[in-house]
């Protein structure tokens, strides 16, 4: 990037140094073309004034005769004299090659006036003939083209082209090309500089940058692991106290059973106080198996959906028998669209559970407990009431808190860990007012994001 960079500077400063090594040149040459130009128009007006007789009694021989006093000026090697059409009229010396001009440079003359062309290397042999011979070399020469006119007169009458030594306009040329190297030097050493230091403070501040950055994308990276740590754990010691929860209860009633059995030792038990033993019995079994699975699949890291409609067909199986023990009858509907992930699956399990089972609870013999399931576009919905008594409003203040039950056994911390069970899951657990229905109406709500498209 650095080499790159330096490579179009240089090539910069190089087209720029050659652009004006040009337009130097050219502004030499027109200088040098103009003074001659000025010194041929002062002999014409001097020849003119003074009506010297040179016995040429032709115009075009008087012309001949102003460029032949030019011709004497120092430095001037040969002259030609054309007329209008650029067609040789004569030259001096006599040795001069004969040519004539193109219509490109009579145009050229008839547009921008006396033009010059230096020649660094010219073969003196492509000028003169004849006396040269074996001693013709390539020297600088500069030519100079003009247009011939008299005094007074605006059409011109000829045209004159000097061949003048070219040594003094090369070295002129040669200490240009010096100058402008030197400065050309110069200002790509200063240039390249200014962009090595500004490049390397730049660089610097881009390493600081990305040194900053990528310490901050590690910070961000151990963050989010911790936090996802976090919400494991928090999720699985939910779960853990959610076993604890239910176990309670059932085995409350197993103590109360073995009591009044040690009380009343002579007599047998009273098999309807079997048959609560057994169903305590299976239901702590049930609990450690739905906890067991869900640390197991948490741990394995297993993944796999589960549409809604046999989520809610897996809730209705936990707490059937519940609900037919207590005559309290259980529907649940909706659930058609969408699915979930195992992980979140279990989680909605737990606290639809937890909810239906203080539901049913709280209801009376051919009562009613309903859980529904509603598939929006930024959330679901999961609504599970009932036809009980309801809650106080003492109970609603601090329905989320963990308090003390009114439920034989109860450790009153069910609703709370449900509330962190919905956290975990990005949602939300809240107590609604029932339309139509006497008793109490939960809504959990989880993200859409959680469900699986």
């Amino acid at each position: 990037m650095l080499a790159l960079t330096l490579i179009v500077f240089g090539l910069v400063v190089a087209v720029v140094t050659f652009g004006l090594r040009k337009e130097v040149r050219n502004q030499i040459l027109h200088r040098e073309s103009e003074a001659l130009y000025a010194a041929t128009m002062l002999q014409r007006d001097l020849l003119e004034e003074t009506d010297e007789d040179l016995g040429l009694a032709e115009e075009d021989y008087a012309l001949f005769a102003i460029v032949l006093r030019t011709s004497r000026m120092r430095g001037v090697v040969a002259m030609r004299v054309f007329d209008p059409g650029g067609v040789f009229f004569d030259s001096v010396p006599v040795e001069v090659i004969d040519d004539d001009l193109s219509s490109e440079v009579l145009d050229r003359l008839a547009m921008l006036g006396p033009e010059a062309r230096f020649h660094e290397s010219y073969p003196l042999d492509d000028l003169f003939f004849g006396r040269i011979g074996e001693n013709a070399a390539a020297v600088p020469l500069l030519q100079v083209l003009m247009p011939l006119n008299h005094r007074d007169e605006i059409s011109d009458v000829g045209i004159a082209e000097l061949w003048v030594d070219g040594q003094a306009v090369k070295a002129e040329f040669d200490r240009l090309d010096a100058n402008l190297l030197r400065q050309a030097g110069f200002a790509f050493g200063a240039g390249s500089l200014l962009t090595l230091l500004g490049l390397g403070w730049a660089f610097r501040r881009l390493e600081r940058s990305n040194r900053l950055l990528t310490k901050r994308t590690s910070e961000l990276a151990r963050a989010n692991a911790d936090l996802a740590l976090a919400a494991k754990t928090s999720a699985i010691g939910t779960v853990t106290s959610h076993l604890i929860h239910g176990l309670k209860n059932p085995l409350a009633g197993l103590e109360s059973l073995v009591g009044a059995t040690g009380v009343e030792s002579s007599s047998a038990a009273k098999p309807e106080d079997l048959r609560e033993a057994a169903s305590a019995a299976r239901r702590m079994r049930n609990i450690v198996d739905e906890v067991v699975t869900i640390l197991r699949e948490e741990k394995s890291g297993t993944r796999y959906e589960l549409p809604i409609r046999e989520v809610l067909e897996m809730v209705s199986d936990r707490i059937l028998s519940r609900a037919d023990s207590r005559g309290v009858s259980f529907i649940h509907r909706g659930g058609e669209s969408g699915s979930l992930s195992n992980r979140e699956a279990n989680l909605v399990g737990l606290i639809l559970v937890n909810l239906i089972e203080n539901a049913i609870d709280a209801s009376e013999a051919g009562q009613e407990v309903s859980l529904e399931a509603l598939v929006y576009e930024r959330e679901v919905e999961f609504l599970v009431e009932d036809d009980g008594p309801g809650l106080p409003e003492a109970v609603k203040r601090n329905i989320f808190q963990p308090v003390s039950s009114e439920k034989e056994g109860g450790s009153g911390i069910g609703l709370a860990l449900s509330y962190q069970l919905a956290i975990s899951l990005g949602g939300r657990l809240e107590l609604e007012e029932s339309v139509g229905r006497t008793g109490a109406r939960f809504k959990l709500a989880i993200p859409a994001a959680v469900m699986i498209p």
